[in-house]
């Protein structure tokens, strides 16, 4: 008797296991991202470029019902902006004629996702928030000197201008067939990264991306 209670205990923890893994789904992920910067001053507000980036990682998805899911990652992302006449580097150049920042980050996305099965399509929409970290940054700036421009690099955005965290609220629609997922979508800055608080500043960072993907 004992052994048919232990052998019914693995039996169904095998199987609860084995349905658990099934709602789970691993894949990768790679986008292209144009990213920029609201930047203002003082209420005035100041010009910024966006440039081309990409963000790229591993992605799990949990499939707990047929038309609704969670996903999440962990992606390296680079974006940024670029500048004329001014400088994010607070006061330390006084004649800037422009400036590219680049800034690199760690990104963890934590997305709702509707899906509408339609034949062998899923038609998809997701939002949710993007938390994200820098770690590293490089910003060119060229400096107008007499009749002569020199260019200085410095790879300090987050120690002396930027925090390093950011987070932006990411919406997007797109389809997947077999496991392949293409996504377009927008991320909304929400969260003010600048760190000159002297001069009434606030930059939040917004850009649309255009991502594929596939779960296994």
């Amino acid at each position: 008797m004992m052994k048919n209670k232990v052998f019914c205990l693995i039996f169904t923890l095998i199987c609860i296991t084995n349905a658990w893994s099934q709602e789970w789904r691993f894949g990768v992920t790679a986008g292209y991202e144009n990213t920029g910067a609201a930047w203002f001053q003082e209420g005035v507000k100041k010009e910024l470029r966006n440039i081309s980036g990409f963000n790229a990682g591993p992605v799990v998805a949990y499939d707990f019902i047929d038309y609704f899911s969670l996903q999440s990652g962990l992606y390296f992302a680079m974006n940024g902006f670029e500048t004329s006449s001014h400088s994010i580097l607070w006061n330390k150049y006084d004649v800037v004629t422009s400036e590219k920042t680049t800034l690199y980050y760690l990104q963890l996305p934590i997305f709702a996702m509707g899906k509408l099965p339609i034949g062998q399509v899923n038609f998809l929409l997701e939002a949710g928030p993007i938390l994200s970290y820098g770690v590293a940054s490089h910003t060119s700036t060229q400096i107008r000197v007499g009749n002569q421009t020199e260019t200085y690099n410095s790879s300090d955005a987050f120690n002396e201008s930027l925090y390093p965290f950011n987070c932006s609220i990411h919406l997007g629609a797109g389809a997947e067939i077999s496991g392949a997922r293409l996504i377009v979508g927008y991320n909304f800055g929400v969260f003010d990264i600048g760190r000159d608080t002297k001069n009434n500043n606030d930059m939040k960072t917004s850009g649309f991306v255009v991502s594929a993907a596939y779960l296994f």
